[in-house]
């Protein structure tokens, strides 16, 4: 638990880790961690992920399996082809067994949800569906 006051904000950067408040007590708040996302810029996170499994000197996703990596094949080739955002923890776990500085990288952290709130927007905007 962290005792902060309580100065209007929804979710805030705390030691570089998301968190959120969760409830509000007198003048202290409890918060806790936000996952979030990695958005690299356009083919980086391909790059990413082929400059992982050199470093590692794994050929492919299969045998970075094989060595830890507890995440399905299926997601791996996913983050690898850039259908989906990888998650910070992951992240963080491929930097360090590829001692990949995580500082040089160009990347933004997004909220893990950000996928729902865009298309709640959407769907908002165009109301409710015509039969």
């Amino acid at each position: 638990m962290y005792i902060c006051n309580k100065i209007g904000l929804k979710s805030f950067l705390y030691g570089g880790v998301a968190v959120k408040w969760v409830s509000f007590e007198k003048e202290t708040t409890i918060v806790e961690n936000i996952k979030m996302r990695i958005k690299f810029e356009k083919n980086q996170q391909r790059n990413f992920m082929k400059e992982v499994l050199n470093k590692v000197g794994c050929p492919s996703l299969t045998e970075l399996i094989n060595r830890g990596v507890d995440v399905s094949y299926s997601s791996l080739k996913n983050y690898s082809s850039e259908r989906r955002l990888m998650d910070d923890s992951l992240f963080e776990a491929l930097c360090k067994i590829s001692d990949i500085d995580e500082k040089k990288l160009k990347y933004n952290l997004i909220n893990e949800n950000w996928g729902q709130s865009k298309g709640g927007k959407i769907s908002r905007k165009n109301g409710p569906a015509q039969n």
